[in-house]
């Protein structure tokens, strides 16, 4: 059986006295592939942010990587990435500005893996 890694159980975000998401139950296996479709304000962008630590539940529980509270959580998003929303450098290729920050900080050692993809 595969690895749970994100799961959210009866999670529940209020906006005022509109919920933006209802009593959310969902699991994301290691490998699997998710997406998130809706209308606007239906609550994908909610769910995601509540996942990546830009906001937190009114109710309920976010796991990830079978990691729960705000340091188990904040010590397993140390393992993921994400951009919610209009990426802030959409201008630049993503390729390039990954290539830039992995130079920068590890050096050229590392350069005949990267060749590889």
């Amino acid at each position: 059986m595969a690895e749970v890694i994100a799961k959210a159980t009866d999670v529940e975000v209020i906006y005022g006295d509109k919920p933006a998401l209802d009593k959310i139950n969902m699991s994301v296996k290691k490998g699997d592939i998710y997406a998130l479709i809706g209308k606007n304000g239906a609550g994908k962008t909610t769910l995601l942010r509540l996942f990546t630590g830009q906001n937190a539940p009114d109710y309920g529980n976010i796991e990830l990587f079978g990691k729960k509270g705000t340091h188990g959580l904040n010590e397993a998003r140390k393992r993921t990435g994400a951009i919610i929303e209009t990426p802030a450098f959409i201008h630049f290729s993503l390729r390039n500005a990954i290539w830039n920050i992995i130079v920068s900080s590890v050096g050229s050692t590392i350069h005949p893996l990267l060749k590889q993809f």
